[in-house]
């Protein structure tokens, strides 16, 4: 297929308004924290975390006992490389905010908070890269279709991880859909996805069980099929009965890493991803479960492995 890249010249003549300083702050509570904040950034890394989670487990390195250096952060520091992690609704100072139930929605959302600092970048020649984990990897798909259908550069590479492609059907799909399981149900697809115990506490519970249904709905009921911009329309459609329609193919390489004890994405669900460029793809495996960035030492390989690959490029 043709080239995705948006040129110098076309990007030149887009133009999104910039929000404001308290909106930016709300999506990226971390970019200061994370110590990446740059006026002239080489580059921008875009980070997408999974359901149930927040955007400081790419921003943070904790502190105290629990401190954990991340090799990914070092290098961004060191080669000027700013950190953006969206900070979902629901979630930390976020937690009275509007949950978004669909990917579509939430990059939607996110799009018009992150469109005007990746457009400034590429206007003064600096590029920028995805990183996604499990759901993040679908909201970050239409995020990227909103890019290239509005004119936004997409990136120079993606690193996507633990989730199938976004076209793998309906019946092939390894979960089952959140609405329709009652209380004891849902925690049993929580724990087949590797999630804590703790987070099934009396006294953590009543906060994650509504968090996790919005964040799984993200995935369990995707595409939406409402026959607007993005996945969900004619052009994207979808799998059904194992059979592929015609999904939008970029042309940037991705890196895709699956769990060698995931119990839910195998790592042939993981190739999946090689249908959506026609670019170069590569897949390795991460000593883990599904949820391996609560892992200090598998987090460490992980981000260890994409700092590495930056640098490469």
């Amino acid at each position: 297929p043709a080239s995705n890249a948006t040129d110098a010249t076309d990007a030149a003549n887009v133009r999104f308004p910039k929000p404001s300083e308290e909106t930016f702050d709300r999506w990226f509570p971390g970019l200061q924290r994370s110590g990446t904040a740059n006026d002239a950034p080489s580059k921008i890394l875009v980070c997408f975390p999974n359901a149930g989670n927040a955007e400081d487990m790419y921003t943070s390195e904790g502190s105290g006992a629990r401190k954990q250096p991340s090799p990914l952060l070092e290098y961004c520091r060191e080669h000027k490389v700013q950190v953006m992690a969206p900070q979902y609704p629901g979630r930390a100072m976020r937690l009275k905010d509007e949950k978004i139930t669909t990917a579509k929605g939430m990059a939607e959302a996110l799009f018009d908070v992150l469109a005007p600092t990746l457009l400034d970048a590429h206007k003064v020649g600096a590029r920028w890269v995805l990183l996604a984990h499990s759901v993040g990897t679908w909201i970050s798909y239409e995020f990227l279709l909103l890019c290239k259908a509005r004119g936004v550069p997409l990136p120079q590479r993606a690193f996507l991880s633990a989730m199938p492609s976004p076209d793998i059907a309906m019946d092939a799909r390894p979960w089952r859909q959140q609405k329709g399981l009652d209380e004891a149900q849902f925690k049993e697809e929580c724990r087949e996805w590797d999630i804590s115990e703790v987070v099934f506490s009396p006294a953590m519970w009543p906060m994650y069980q509504p968090l996790l249904r919005a964040d799984f709905t993200m995935f369990d009921e995707y595409p939406e099929n409402d026959g607007s911009e993005g996945a969900g329309s004619g052009t994207a459609g979808g799998r059904t009965g194992g059979r592929r329609a015609t999904w939008p193919v970029f042309d940037f390489p991705i890196q895709a890493f699956w769990g060698t004890r995931d119990r839910r994405v195998s790592e042939e669900m993981v190739m999946g991803w090689s249908d959506v460029t026609s670019g170069a793809f590569q897949i390795e495996e991460v000593q883990g479960n599904h949820l391996w960035p609560l892992d200090a030492v598998a987090k460490k390989t992980w981000l260890g492995r994409v700092a590495e690959l930056m640098a490469s490029d």
